[in-house]
């Protein structure tokens, strides 16, 4: 299918005309891309379209649109490179029945189904417990624990509000994720293999302080008199009530931080080793952390801002905040990602070794895929866009040029 082919089924959709097939076909593609309203361009946004997807077509490559174009637009636009590439054939083979990859012995003959709703809770005493995979969150509050439903959590080991008095952490295994609604009604989604600790109750403390590792997406309580503190791998965020993202995987190399809504101060965090050759004494001791601990480079966030800290570097740039935090609804979303990134994602989220065979690295993707199909749908869309194909053993993936 062609430039003009692909605009053609367009114009017929827009127009009411289109094939049961065809339909389907594109359909499918607008569903990926939760296109709503196509029928409503006009004339200007069918150009935009066009000027848009030649680039990508001339490329040779399937690219979601600039996140700089009104979104109904950058959409269509990559839903007209993705068929303009041939990307359709996935579409149409499996309305016929046909699914080219899935064939008796086919390397993708194995699937892995996505990860769910499970997570633990380390109490004070260090006992854990197993949060319930047929619940979507928990709520701590006045040393109780609950589900968010208002479904209580039977476990012997909640005997006694000693128990869970101090400090908790809430884990998610890789394939998992979790909401926690913290004791002042903060809210935290945990991705995938992620932790955080915080304290049983609030009252009382100057600061609302928690610590982190994965990616964790928090909605803040406004609270101007308690700051909320969160610290990550070698950072800091300071805020009184907003909606961020962190993203501070050890496997990524750098933690990132993104505005939602609000604002947010991101500081670095130096330790007693990295202060060597420092003026001692040039910036103060972190609030309630030993002296072998300070702040270092600084930035405040605004909204659609991300920081990405390396080392003691700290970078501000501009990013469609909603990308990051895609996870949280369901969805990976890929904006140019190297297949190295690509892969750790799904690593986490499938709980899946990934090896590399042949020079199959170096390559990208763009895209949205949602996170509730198997893994083996996933990675089909990835070898139509692209030259890599993927084989599936256990739970290890194997990624061939």
């Amino acid at each position: 299918m062609d430039n003009q082919e692909a605009k053609a089924l367009l114009e017929k959709y827009r127009n009411g005309t289109c094939t049961e097939t065809e339909l389907a076909i594109l359909e499918s593609w607008l569903h990926t891309f939760e296109l709503d309203g196509l029928k409503k361009l006009n004339q200007q946004d069918w150009a935009t379209i066009e000027m848009t997807t030649a680039p990508v077509i001339a490329d040779g490559r399937f690219a979601r649109a600039s996140v700089r174009l009104f979104p109904r637009i950058a959409v269509a636009a990559a839903a007209v490179a993705a068929i303009t590439l041939g990307v359709w054939f996935y579409y149409a083979s499996s309305i016929n029945g046909r699914h080219p990859e899935f064939s008796s012995g086919s390397p993708l003959a194995n699937d892995i189904a996505p990860g769910r709703n499970t997570a633990t809770i380390t109490l004070a005493n260090g006992k854990t417990i197993t949060l319930s995979d047929a619940k979507v969150g928990v709520v701590i509050g006045d040393n109780k624990l609950a589900y968010n439903d208002g479904s209580k959590i039977d476990d012997s080991s909640l005997r006694g509000i000693e128990a869970i008095s101090s400090t908790l952490t809430a884990s998610t295994p890789r394939g998992g994720t979790y909401q926690i609604t913290l004791p002042d009604g903060t809210k935290a989604w945990l991705n995938a293999a992620s932790s955080i600790k915080f304290p049983s109750s609030f009252a009382g403390a100057k600061q609302r302080r928690i610590e982190m590792t994965g990616e964790v997406y928090l909605e803040v309580t406004k609270d101007k008199k308690h700051p909320f503190i969160v610290e990550s791998a070698g950072q800091q965020v300071e805020v009184l009530g907003t909606h961020f993202n962190i993203n501070s995987y050890p496997d990524e190399g750098s933690t990132k931080t993104t505005l939602l809504e609000g604002s947010v101060k991101v500081s670095s965090l130096l330790t007693s080793s990295s202060l060597r050759g420092r003026t001692e004494g040039s910036r103060g001791n972190l609030p309630g952390r030993g002296p072998s601990t300070t702040l270092g480079e600084a930035a405040i966030l605004k909204p659609n801002e991300q920081s990405i800290l390396k080392g003691e570097a700290l970078q501000i740039k501009p990013i469609n905040a909603l990308d990051a935090v895609a996870w949280k609804n369901g969805k990976f979303v890929f904006e140019y990602e190297s297949i190295e990134n690509v892969m750790r994602m799904l690593s986490r989220w499938y709980n899946v070794e990934v090896v590399y065979e042949g020079q199959s690295k170096g390559k990208t993707f763009s895209g949205i895929i949602s996170r509730s199909e198997n893994i083996s749908i996933i990675l089909e869309k990835m070898t139509y866009t692209n030259n890599v194909h993927f084989k599936i053993e256990g739970r290890r993936i194997v990624v061939m040029e």
